[in-house]
């Protein structure tokens, strides 16, 4: 049986080559392609309200959708091109990126040594996701294929998937320019391919600190903060606010939100007004959220602001804080490709900002205060500042076990057990695997309660004797 590939195109006009060598390449493996361009079918962004795990398990509210996940669902190989202009997927391909969520379970695990998501149907998916450099890489194209490659190598490791970065150059027109591309299609159509090399090593390699000698600037005047969560209220809306509380007193502060509502040309029209954009986002499925690379890309499409100056703040569910590293580096590259100067970056665990401000560790609001004051008044954010807000005391073993706990508080013992499986052929919802997915989940808890009981009664027989 010939093997199912998806093709997701997310390419625009000025990449349009590497669509035709793709589909060469494809040709010659023997496979059954559905070609579809991400852009003709239009979907909505995810909203965040995690009904897909939670309320409608396996179905996203929104069902514009469906038709795509059946897709991907059913496909032995997904294949994603997108032109890659500042290290990750162009806003159309993260789009349908932050939508699958629902093909995984909430529950944290971790796969090759890095937090995950266990795959919600038996079959698992492989990806290759294809990116096209831009014409001018601005000097940084070293640096926007490392991001690239290990934002893809994190989609490997959060979704529990088998995935593969390929770059091919602008203006890639043969099938000779497709020949990464057609090896590591051999690769996943054998199902040999597994998550390779370190991806940790790869994350914290990524370059996201200001470039050193930069020179400090002019104390900022008028701000922008950009809050790029779609959810009504959040922990990004908590840091924003937080954020203002700082800076009012000091700036005229302007709070946006790059939501479905906000029109992006107002957005821009008061981006154009300010000389300080701070941007705070959640990671949405290893990158920064759709919402937030459809304003970049807009803005930058603009031109140059070099009195521009840019900051950072994201934060993430899993205890690997490295994961936020994707998303940050790529900022700082869509900021030197506007020519402007970049302030730094924090990078945080919800875990410890879940909670009211008042609530928040001492450090974290002072790393947070400190960071603030420091973006205002023309400096960078310093490196022992960015590892005050970094550090989580909670270890993983802890972090996971307490957010799987509330997942099936939330979801309940039956249905926690019944992993739906809506777009899988009969609709399955109870497996073998579902069985062991729910063990592995609360694989500490349940040790640790095996122990409790055992210490129990030896205390009893112990009392007794």
């Amino acid at each position: 049986m010939a093997a199912r590939v998806l093709l997701l195109d997310g390419c625009s006009d000025c990449c349009e080559g590497a669509t035709g060598a793709v589909l060469a390449a494809l040709s010659g493996s023997g496979a059954a392609v559905q070609h579809v361009r991400a852009p003709a079918k239009e979907i909505g962004l995810c909203v965040g309200c995690f009904n897909c795990w939670m309320k409608t398990p396996g179905i996203c509210c929104q069902r514009d959708i469906e038709e795509y996940t059946r897709d991907y669902v059913g496909a032995d190989v997904v294949v994603l091109i997108s032109p890659i202009t500042f290290g990750c997927v162009s806003y159309h391909v993260k789009k349908f990126l932050d939508r699958i969520v629902q093909t995984v379970l909430p529950f944290l695990t971790t796969y090759h040594g890095m937090g995950s998501h266990p795959r919600r149907y038996d079959h698992k998916v492989s990806m290759v996701v294809v990116g096209v450099l831009p014409e001018n890489c601005d000097g940084m194209e070293d640096e926007i294929v490392a991001t690239f490659r290990a934002f893809v190598h994190s989609v490997g490791h959060g979704l529990e998937s088998r995935s593969r970065a390929v770059v091919l150059p602008h203006g890639a027109h043969t099938l000779e320019d497709a020949s990464d591309f057609s090896r590591a299609i051999a690769g996943l159509l054998s199902l040999r391919s597994e998550p390779s090399g370190n991806c940790r090593q790869a994350l914290r390699a990524l370059p996201v600190r200001p470039l050193p000698g930069t020179n400090p600037a002019s104390p900022s005047k008028r701000v922008m903060l950009l809050c790029g969560s779609l959810r009504p209220v959040g922990t990004s809306h908590k840091i924003v606010e937080r954020v203002r509380s700082v800076a009012v007193s000091h700036v005229d502060v302007t709070v946006v939100e790059a939501s479905v509502k906000e029109d992006v040309s107002a957005l821009l029209e008061k981006a154009r007004e300010v000389d300080t954009l701070i941007l705070c986002f959640p990671l949405y499925v290893f990158t920064m959220p759709a919402c937030v690379i459809r304003f970049l890309e807009a803005l930058l499409a603009q031109g140059p602001r070099p009195e521009l100056r840019v900051a950072a703040i994201c934060q993430l569910g899993f205890r690997d804080t490295e994961y936020n590293n994707t998303a940050l580096a790529a900022t700082r590259i869509w900021t030197h490709r506007m020519q402007a100067s970049w302030a730094g970056c924090l990078s945080g665990c919800f875990v410890s900002l879940r909670h009211p401000v008042e609530q928040w560790p001492a450090s974290h609001r002072q790393a947070l205060d400190d960071a603030v004051n420091s973006v205002l008044s023309g400096g960078e954010i310093g490196v022992r500042t960015a590892a005050v807000w970094s550090d989580e005391p909670t270890p993983e073993w802890a972090h996971n076990t307490v957010a799987n706990i509330a997942f099936v508080w939330w979801l309940g013992l039956g249905r926690a057990l019944r992993v739906a499986q809506p777009y899988a052929p009969g609709r399955r919802s109870l497996t073998l695997r579902s069985v062991g997915v729910f063990a592995s989940a609360l694989r500490v808890p349940l040790i640790t309660s095996a122990a409790v009981l055992l210490a129990g009664a030896a205390f009893a027989v112990w009392c007794a004797v």
